[in-house]
């Protein structure tokens, strides 16, 4: 799929960088690939159901992959515009190694981070 390429709906094709661009680019595992889709588009799709999905996928996670530190702005400039929230729950879900590489300690981290999103909606 190239960029601004969408069936059904526009949420994706109006990033700058489609998040299954990511995923292919860094080999991302599923469960952690459909936590950051699903970040990615709340605000502009599902809400507080897609909130509750990422939880979800985060909590079903049996691995996770660390994108490089220095990789994440690269993917980040695609995304302009970002809540603070937002923009700190997809780095932390972008790069374990900011909150260490416990797959556990990554997955309280983050569901707290997206129970705050919820509450706020």
């Amino acid at each position: 799929m190239k960029i601004g390429e969408q069936v059904g709906g526009s949420h994706y094709a109006a990033m700058k960088i489609q998040p299954s661009e990511l995923f292919e680019k860094y080999d991302i595992p599923w469960s952690q690939a459909n936590a950051i889709k699903y970040v990615c588009r709340y605000d502009m799709k599902g809400g507080v159901l897609d909130l509750e999905k990422a939880i979800h996928y985060v909590k079903s996670a049996t691995k996770i992959v660390s994108i490089p530190k220095w990789k994440i702005w690269e993917f980040r400039d695609g995304f302009e515009g970002l809540s603070r929230e937002k923009g700190y729950a997809l780095l932390i879900l972008m790069a374990p190694s900011y909150v260490g590489e416990d797959l556990g300690m990554w997955k309280r981290i983050v569901v707290k981070e997206l129970e705050k999103m919820q509450a706020t909606l």
